[in-house]
Parts: structure tokens; C-alpha cells; sequence
């Protein structure tokens, strides 16, 4: 039996875990001595006030985390894109992005002893960039489970899933291209550091149904891309390649050839200068197999009868006989 996936399966990816996480997360600042002046920096910021203190339990749950441990990277880039995703479209400029977010790092670096988990955010990061940034950080964390769901068996999804997707692809691809190619984006240290391996391996593509169709989500790798390049492959923005399309221009192309002989049938068949040659040709047929008939059985013989000799000359009477 054929299973759908929807916009609820969306939320059993990890992304939407740890930010769930991160939205309830209890008061563990009791102990804090700066807790009330980091609480002040937070709700200054008009654009977060009234998620201030959820940020602040979030400060406060990363001084139990040890400085510069794997734990300690990775619960900071949650924090970092969970307050961007609050911040990025409600901001007028870029550089209001900026402040924030240097506000947020020295606020975040009070909390806990020197020991303790301290962020340091990616610098110089506009709002574009960092949708781009989200984008790709969370299906680096999903990428996983999403193959493991598509894995299960007779997979479709719905059009909700299928563009949550889409979109990861589209931007994975956007970001490879313009990473592999050596651009000066933001973006292109932190995807390096979410994908270690983007140069060498080759991630596997998403294959699932949609309305009866199979579609395929292709990532792009260093080959492919060198094949772009060359015009050998479509470019990526046409990361979505259904299947079916390749059979339905197998059997346009099939008919247009089926099309095209019947019409010339039709014109040799019933057109006047058809009849015309084709009489011709029957009766040039018809001779030349009667040449032919008259060369091979030699049927025309030349006898020469001598019947009289007349006078000093001889006479000879010449008959042809044909069979």
C-alpha cells in the first residue's frame, strides 16, 4: 500500500526538533549573576522582545555545554539560525541583521564561567544570505531522515512535502555551484562546514511519486557540474526531472515519424502526379523485361538459305523467324 507524505511528517525532521527544543526550554538562570543585565540587552531589541526570555533560557542552557566541544558548535548554530529565522524578515536594512546579532554574541559570551559554551556567529551575514544559510543548514540535519522515509517503500508525497523538498535542493544545488566555483559568499565557510565532504561525495538523489508521476530530485556533484558546464546536462534549476517526460517525447517523437510516413503515403497513393509515375514506371518495367526475355533466350535467329545460284553471282534468300 502506497504511503503519502505530508506536512506533518515535517515535523519528525531533526531541524524542527531542536528548534522546538529551543521554544521550550525551561528557566535555568536562577544561578546567573549577569541573568537581569542579559535579560535588559534582550529586550532592547524590538524585533526579539517578546521572545527575550526563551533567548535567555536558550543563553542559559548553553553554560551547561563545555567551551569549544562539537556539543557546543552544534547548539550554537541551532541558536543562530532559530533567532535569525525570528529576525531576518522583519529588519528594514543589513546592518541592523549585523548589530543584532553582535548584541546577541555578547550577550550569549556573559552568561557562564569562561569554561562554559561561548558563540561566535557568523560575521558579515546579510538577510538574503542567511535565508540561503537556514536553508541549507536544516537539510543538513534532515537530509538523512528524509532518505530513510523515502526508503520505506511505495513512497508519494504531497504537493506541501514534495516543495519543502524541492526547495532543499534547489538551494543545496544553488549553494554547491557557487561554493565549488570558489565565489566570496558568506555562505561558503559555513557550507563547508555542514557538508565536509561536498567535493567528494555524491549525495544521493530523492526519488518519490506525486499525482502518479515519479519524480527525482537531482544534487548536483563536481562531475555533473563539469557536464553543465559543457551544456551536457540541463542546468540545475531544473533539479525536478520527472521520469515520465522521457517516455511521453519517446512516443511524441513516435507518432511524428508514423505521421510523417502515412502523409507521404497518401501523396504517392492519390496524387495525379503519382499515378503519372507510377504508369510510367509500369510500362518501362514492362519493356525492359521483355528486352531482357529477348537477350537471355537469343529467340531472334538469322538462317541463311541458299537456293539458287544464279549467273556468276549467288542469291540468298534471308528469313527471321521469332519465337
Amino acid at each position: 500500500m502506497t504511503r503519502i507524505l505530508v506536512e506533518a511528517n515535517l515535523n519528525g525532521f531533526p531541524s524542527k526538533a531542536y528548534y522546538t527544543r529551543l521554544e521550550g526550554l525551561p528557566d535555568l538562570c536562577f544561578q546567573e549573576p549577569k541573568k537581569e543585565e542579559v535579560k535588559g540587552i534582550l529586550e532592547s531589541i524590538v524585533e526579539i522582545k517578546y521572545n527575550s526570555q526563551k533567548i535567555l533560557n536558550s543563553f542559559c542552557d548553553l553554560s551547561y555545554v563545555g567551551a569549544n566541544t562539537d556539543k557546543c558548535f552544534k547548539e550554537c548554530d541551532r541558536l543562530y539560525y532559530w533567532i535569525g529565522d525570528m529576525l531576518y524578515n522583519k529588519l528594514g536594512s543589513n546592518d541592523e541583521f549585523y548589530s543584532i546579532f553582535n548584541k546577541l554574541q555578547d550577550g550569549q559570551n556573559m552568561i557562564g564561567s569562561s569554561g562554559q559554551c561561548k558563540c561566535k556567529f557568523p560575521k558579515g551575514v546579510n538577510t538574503d544570505d542567511f535565508e540561503t544559510m537556514k536553508t541549507v543548514y536544516d537539510y543538513s540535519l534532515d537530509n538523512a531522515t528524509i532518505k530513510e522515509e523515502l526508503n520505506e517503500g511505495d513512497i508519494s508525497c504531497d504537493e506541501y512535502y514534495m516543495s519543502h523538498l524541492r526547495k532543499y535542493v534547489n538551494k543545496y544545488n544553488d549553494v554547491f555551484r557557487a561554493c565549488v566555483y570558489g565565489k566570496t559568499k558568506t555562505y561558503c565557510d559555513e557550507f563547508k562546514r555542514h557538508y565536509p565532504s561536498y567535493m567528494t561525495e555524491i549525495m544521493s538523489n530523492l526519488k518519490f511519486k506525486f499525482n502518479d508521476q515519479i519524480i527525482e530530485l537531482i544534487h548536483l556533484n563536481v562531475k555533473t557540474l563539469k557536464l553543465e558546464e559543457k551544456d551536457e546536462i540541463p542546468s540545475a534549476s531544473a533539479t525536478i526531472i520527472p521520469v515520465y517526460r522521457t517516455f511521453k517525447a519517446f512516443i511524441l517523437t513516435v507518432l511524428s515519424l508514423v505521421f510523417v510516413l502515412i502523409f507521404f503515403f497518401f501523396i504517392y497513393k492519390y496524387n495525379p502526379l503519382g499515378t503519372y509515375r507510377r504508369n510510367f514506371m509500369e510500362k518501362y518495367n514492362t519493356i525492359r523485361r521483355y528486352l531482357n526475355d529477348i537477350n537471355m533466350h537469343k529467340i531472334m535467329e538469322c538462317n541463311f538459305y541458299l537456293n539458287q545460284k544464279i549467273s556468276e553471282s549467288d542469291h540468298f534468300n534471308l528469313a527471321y523467324y521469332t519465337f
